[in-house]
């Protein structure tokens, strides 16, 4: 989230207030068959992108909208790259910083348990800091879809889109002025194995006193943080060089990832860890170039809430993850050294030195 550097300030800590509202079976089947639909009109609105017709796309109903369009290429697979962005969809704090926003809460998840297949619709509200300090701060509210498909021409793909939509259970919230927004990202099977498209749009109306320029700069930065963090998510492990030492130890902690990260209760372990990546001297003092945790009895996974036979403990705030939801952290220094870590960690730590294991 480059673009809540110094030109946000500093990021007010958000206490949006949601109301309970049970959903029936009806209200349930209605949502689902409107993350459809808003689905497939974002599906439209990449088709009308790639023939550069995207003049068309403006609905005339938004006039002040912005939209920006952001087109890139990454080498993996639609399986890992429709991972990446599923493993965050449950995970609020994930979510904000792989999307480019400083706050989020799923609010519902409406995917069906009985899908094998990687389906997830849900309701979720979004927070936005203002770039100005005599504007307010923006926030949405919506429905989020994420699917595989097939487009016209036969690629098979993986999509994710979020249309804002007024919901009982998220009201106005005091510090914030309700946008609207309509955020798509298309991956595509492209003809060399192994690479995909990924073309990804956002159409928003801030309203209020925005200008267009800030609007413009904010849009832009979404798209493009998505972009850096999707390719970070899905790079392969880092192999061994010659040298003793194969990381960058010169890179610095993003100031808006540290703030995220480092306000959580592990704060004083988090920079122990952050101080290890950067010093290779605190390698051997920190950790057992094996590192594995000890047999544990059964737990409940902090990040998905399920109880597992199997639980992993982060090593930078303490949490219980199941196998799932943890992370290894794989630092090359003479040997390979593992650190399981849960999956807000993970994102503290990913725009930083090291990779995934695989």
């Amino acid at each position: 989230m480059q673009h809540r550097g110094n030109m946000f300030g500093e990021t007010k800590k958000a206490k949006p207030l949601f109301l309970h509202h049970q959903l029936d079976v009806d209200q349930v089947e209605h949502l689902l068959t409107l993350s459809q639909r808003t689905f497939q009109d974002c599906l439209k609105t990449v088709q009308l992108i790639e023939k550069d017709e995207a003049s068309v796309v403006k609905h005339s109903t938004r006039p002040n909208a912005t939209l920006h369009l952001e087109r890139t290429q990454i080498k993996a697979s639609l399986e890992r790259t429709a991972s990446a962005f599923l493993r965050r969809m449950v995970v609020d704090d994930g979510y904000a910083a792989l999307m480019g926003f400083s706050e989020s809460k799923l609010l519902c998840n409406l995917s069906p348990l009985d899908d094998p297949s990687q389906l997830h619709v849900g309701l979720r509200w979004a927070g936005l800091p203002s770039v100005l300090s005599l504007i307010s701060d923006r926030d949405f509210c919506g429905i989020e879809r994420g699917d595989f498909l097939r487009d016209l021409s036969g690629r098979h793909g993986w999509a994710y889109s979020f249309v804002s939509m007024e919901l009982p259970s998220c009201p106005s919230q005091p510090d914030y002025v309700r946008g609207w927004l309509r955020l798509a990202h298309v991956c595509l099977e492209t003809s060399e194995p192994g690479v995909i498209d990924v073309i990804s749009f956002v159409h928003a109306d801030f309203k209020g006193t925005t200008p267009q320029f800030v609007a413009r700069q904010v849009t832009r930065s979404m798209l493009k943080d998505t972009h850096k963090v999707l390719l970070q998510s899905t790079s392969p492990p880092r192999r061994s060089s010659t040298s003793n030492l194969s990381i960058d130890s010169n890179r610095t902690w993003l100031k808006t990832q540290t703030a995220s990260v480092a306000s959580c209760p592990g704060e004083e372990s988090f920079h122990r860890v952050a101080s290890a990546l950067v010093d290779p001297q605190n390698y051997q003092k920190r950790w057992h170039p094996t590192s594995t945790l000890p047999p544990r009895d059964s737990a409940e996974c902090a990040t998905c809430h399920k109880h597992t036979n199997q639980p992993m403990i982060c090593q930078v705030c303490d949490k219980i993850s199941c196998a799932h939801c943890s992370i290894k952290w794989c630092i090359v220094y003479k040997y390979d050294l593992r650190m399981y870590l849960c999956l807000r960690c993970h994102d503290g730590l990913i725009m930083h030195q090291g990779r995934r294991c695989p």
